[in-house]
């Protein structure tokens, strides 16, 4: 069964022996603090980029001002033309490069991460995400060291399964490298 964010703050709420909630209510609930810590530990493990929130070579386009407005979604950005140097600032794309945020080509290719919801995550990286914030949120509660100290293994293990699932979505292989490439496919050795 796929892991649901409600299901992610119970079993946050379980490793401190509360009780489980049918909804997330109210601001100072102890099941609305899970949550805003469950967010900010999903939101930190995607900033890495996984296989399942990272487009390459992902087309931005400019308006009609020549900005490139970028969606709020975005956690990292990097141009593919490694002539240009790019930064969001606000919520526009910044030509660090030109110092400008006007872009006269049509479209600029960028590597992406996204900051995506909890559910549309694989998985195996929702659970590695809800043993983590679990960790941290019970941490943060007074008197429930011992459930920490538990929990330290099942994060370390799911975070092992997150990395394997990685790695066998995304093909990795050292031949894959662009450095590599350039090493295999030189026509001479330098000196």
């Amino acid at each position: 069964m796929a892991l649901t964010e409600l299901n992610a703050v119970n079993r946050m709420l379980r490793i401190i022996n509360e009780q489980p909630v049918s909804e997330i209510t109210g601001s100072i609930s102890l099941a609305s603090i899970a949550q805003t810590v469950l967010l900010e530990v999903s939101e930190e493990i995607q900033t890495e980029g996984l296989q399942s929130n990272t487009d390459t070579d992902y087309p931005f386009t400019p308006d009609v001002s020549d900005n490139i407005n970028i969606p709020a979604a975005v956690l990292k950005i990097d141009a593919v033309d490694e002539s240009i140097d790019v930064a969001i600032r606000g919520s526009l794309l910044y030509d660090k490069t030109n110092r400008t945020f006007e872009f006269t080509q049509d479209n600029i290719k960028c590597d992406v991460v996204w900051l995506l919801d909890f559910e549309d995550l694989p998985n195996v990286t929702r659970t590695y995400i809800t043993l983590r914030a679990a960790r941290r949120f019970a941490a943060e509660q007074l008197g429930v060291i011992d459930s920490v100290a538990i929990t330290e293994a099942d994060e370390l293990r799911a975070r092992a399964a997150m990395v394997r699932h990685e790695h066998f979505v995304g093909r990795h292989s050292i031949l894959n490298s662009a450095s590599i490439n350039n090493i295999v496919n030189r026509r001479h050795n330098p000196r």
